[in-house]
């Protein structure tokens, strides 16, 4: 039997050992790969779509407003941990802009499901602007669940 070969796409890479100390021996590099990401993550909804009445266009709207709103709440949390750390949360914040227009434009537009991401990006903006302390992280990672389902119920019921 041959080879398998795969090819996959790295989007990032991080040296855990530079960032945490103990994390690989002293004379060894320990890095970590990130393969995919969040579009990887949300590709096996594609084919449920298009199993069913939905077309071709509605699922990649559905997919692309998914990624959207999964970004944005991405960088929020990155942003508030980025500001635990005391480092500059501008990257963060110019990015949840940039998805906020992106989402206006799309719903003014010919596009009906990305207003779907509105808890999502409500969350966000609050997170910009009232960060919690480090002791309260799991919290947001729980309301962020909520909002991401409260989001994920609009779109379905857009359907």
């Amino acid at each position: 039997m041959g080879k398998v070969h795969t090819i996959r796409k790295l989007l990032s890479c991080s040296f855990s050992s530079g960032k945490y100390a103990g994390r690989a021996p002293d004379d060894t590099v320990l890095m970590r790969a990130f393969i995919g990401g969040v579009i990887g993550l949300s590709v096996p909804c594609v084919p449920i779509l298009l199993s069913g009445d939905i077309s071709v266009s509605q699922t990649a709207e559905a997919w692309a407003t998914w990624l959207i709103g999964f970004a944005a709440t991405t960088m929020a949390v990155r942003g508030v941990l980025a500001s635990q750390k005391r480092q500059s949360r501008t990257i963060h914040w110019s990015a949840i802009t940039a998805l906020t227009r992106l989402v206006v434009g799309l719903t003014y537009g010919t596009f009906k499901l990305p207003i779907a991401t509105l808890p999502m990006l409500a969350m966000s903006w609050y997170l910009k602007f009232e960060p919690p302390p480090a002791k309260q992280l799991k919290c947001i990672g729980w309301t962020l669940v909520v909002g991401t389902v409260a989001s994920a119920t609009w779109m379905i019921a857009s359907f």
